[in-house]
Parts: structure tokens; C-alpha cells; sequence
């Protein structure tokens, strides 16, 4: 499980709260990016390069979920909220955007994973990913 520090402690994202805790011996520390300082959230949106429009483009991308702000920042952060990953968001955007908002929207980052082998065997119909896999041979080779 990923760890984060913060206010000097050690909490393990993914485990289940004190109140729901099956056994003595089972961590019960639950870290949620809504928890975190507003520093700690602003500097890693900084970082990742995740402004307002970039998470109302992968909100919008969910419309048969409920997903919030905080979801998506933790889906881009630790790759998973809920169970959703952020190889399932990338590929949900290569299906269902065109190329050139995808190109504007995406940090240069995220676009190289978007068009990693990992995502792209994800696409259908096939022929969306051939494309796509041109599309990378094209920028990165």
C-alpha cells in the first residue's frame, strides 16, 4: 500500500477506518486527499500540473459515476480511488475526446502514459489504437 507523512504521522491509504475494523492487528488509518493541509493539495496539484480544467475534463469523463474533486486528484496521485485507476482514466479520455483537446487538456506527462502500450491495449475498436500507436511512434520515437 502507498504511505504518505504528513503532521507527523504514517497513514496507509486504502485501509479501513478504526470503526470498521475487522481485527486488533489490522491498520485502521484511512488518508483521504480531502484530509490533507490545503499546502500539501495545492503543491501537488502544482506539481502534477492539475489545474481547474483538467479535473472538470477527467470529471466529465465519469458521467455514469459519482466522482469527486478529491477522487480524481487521488486517482491522479496514487493511481487508484474506489476503484477506479488512472489507466482506466486515460483510456476513458482516449475514447471518448478528440485528439486535440486530449493533446491541450493533458500535462506532457500524462499524455506519454496515456499513449503507453499499457493504456492502449485497453482501446476499442482496435483500429483507435493503431492510431494512437502511430500517434506515439510519431512523437516519441
Amino acid at each position: 500500500m502507498p504511505s504518505i507523512v504528513t503532521h507527523d504521522k504514517l497513514l496507509n491509504i486504502g485501509y479501513r477506518d478504526r470503526r470498521h475494523q475487522s481485527s486488533p492487528n489490522e491498520p485502521y488509518a484511512t488518508l483521504w486527499v480531502s484530509d490533507l493541509p490545503m499546502d500539501v493539495l495545492q503543491e501537488f496539484q502544482r506539481q502534477m500540473k492539475i489545474n481547474k480544467d483538467t479535473i472538470i475534463f477527467f470529471k466529465s469523463l465519469y458521467w455514469d459515476y459519482q466522482v469527486s474533486k478529491e477522487n480524481i486528484i487521488t486517482i491522479m496521485e496514487f493511481g487508484e480511488c474506489n476503484g477506479l485507476t488512472r489507466k482506466n482514466l486515460l483510456s476513458r479520455a482516449l475514447k471518448s475526446r478528440r485528439w486535440y483537446e486530449i493533446k491541450k487538456i493533458l500535462s506532457p506527462e500524462l499524455l506519454k502514459e496515456a499513449l503507453s502500450d499499457d493504456v492502449l491495449n485497453t482501446l476499442f475498436p482496435k483500429s483507435l489504437s493503431l492510431k494512437y500507436n502511430y500517434v506515439k511512434k510519431i512523437l516519441y520515437q
